[in-house]
């Protein structure tokens, strides 16, 4: 437990050295995905125009189940803020990759539409796609929530370091016990003002240390 505690301590400082390089990546690959989306949907549309409306049915039920697996296989691992980001990044390449079928999508609906395919069969396809959607905008909830869960959490423990850094100082600092008894009244005072801060933050020591907590889970 001491180990993951200690795993998170000052990594969320350190966000900031992979969000430029996974923005940059991002953008490339979004443009990247523009252009074979475009030059997919050239090539979907011929097909269509030859007649091939099942067969590019049934490649585009294939891709949706697999996208599905995809982001079904993303999941959210608590206590590294670095990591979710990473995996959050991933997600929005396969958001986008959704996001650029759209087009095959409609012209697939306008292809059954003039070839008077089966109702059933162009209704299955929407509720598919919308499915697909609404699990990837869940999954991008869910980790948006984590990661805002983790970094809190890390920051918490630094915060408690520390509060203990800065007890560990006033005792290392403090006089020596003894001498007059003004000087040891005022001694016990100093000293039970620390107790009492120190005793305030138990709770929230145990609360961090608890099995219960998710990130021990």
């Amino acid at each position: 437990r001491d180990c993951l505690l200690s795993r998170g301590l000052g990594d969320v400082y350190k966000r900031q050295v992979i969000h430029k390089p996974i923005a940059k990546v991002n953008r490339r690959w979004n443009d990247l995905v523009k252009v074979i989306s475009d030059r997919q949907h050239d090539l979907e549309d011929a097909l269509l125009r030859l007649g091939q409306f099942q067969r590019s049915l049934d490649e585009f039920m294939t891709w949706i189940s697999q996208t599905e697996r995809e982001v079904e296989e993303i999941r959210p691992t608590f206590g590294d803020p670095q990591f979710i980001e990473v995996t959050l990044a991933k997600l929005k390449v396969l958001m986008n990759d959704i996001h650029a079928h759209q087009t095959s999508l409609d012209g697939l609906n306008r292809a059954g539409q003039s070839e008077d395919a089966d109702q059933s069969t162009l209704k299955n396809l929407n509720v598919r796609w919308q499915e697909l959607q609404d699990k990837a905008y869940t999954k991008q909830k869910d980790l948006e929530d984590t990661l805002n869960e983790s970094i809190a959490f890390a920051q918490e423990i630094q915060d408690l370091l520390n509060f203990l850094g800065d007890i560990d100082s006033q005792f290392a600092s403090s006089k020596p016990v003894g001498g007059l008894p003004e000087t040891a009244r005022e001694q016990l005072s100093l000293f039970l003002e620390v107790y009492n801060e120190l005793d305030s933050r138990q709770k929230l020591l145990y609360n961090l240390s608890s099995e219960d907590y998710p990130y021990f889970v």
